[in-house]
């Protein structure tokens, strides 16, 4: 019996709850009210991508073709990076080759310079 000491009476608790109650209660009919309006909206809009599905089979037949479109694509690009490597390649060979051609060629000319010199001596 102790703890009921400080207890509230049970008429008091009673009265404020329905006061606070009524005043919940306006606040409740407009949350409710927005509520439903969400919750219809969120019914239209899955009805609605729901009309749009397509079959499961189309959907794959779907995917395959944006599968192949994307494979051409990147082979293209692998192509395109490719023959650009090569041409680039080529221009490095060549302006390396042509020094070392050029070198070569002048010891050709050197050591066949020190030949006829010897010959003519």
């Amino acid at each position: 019996m102790v703890g009921l000491v400080n207890a509230p009476p049970l008429q008091t608790t009673v009265c404020k709850q329905a006061f606070v109650n009524r005043e919940q209660a306006k606040g409740a009919v407009l949350d409710i009210a927005h509520g439903e309006t969400v919750e219809a909206e969120l019914v239209r809009m899955i009805e609605k991508r729901a009309r749009k599905e397509t079959d499961p089979d189309a959907q794959e037949e779907l995917w395959k073709a944006s599968v192949r479109a994307y494979n051409a694509s990147r082979e293209a690009e692998r192509r395109a990076e490719w023959a650009s490597y090569h041409a680039d390649q080529a221009t490095r060979l060549r302006r390396v080759m042509a020094a070392l051609v050029e070198h070569h060629e002048g010891k050709a000319r050197q050591l066949s310079s020190e030949i006829e010199g010897r010959e003519s001596a």
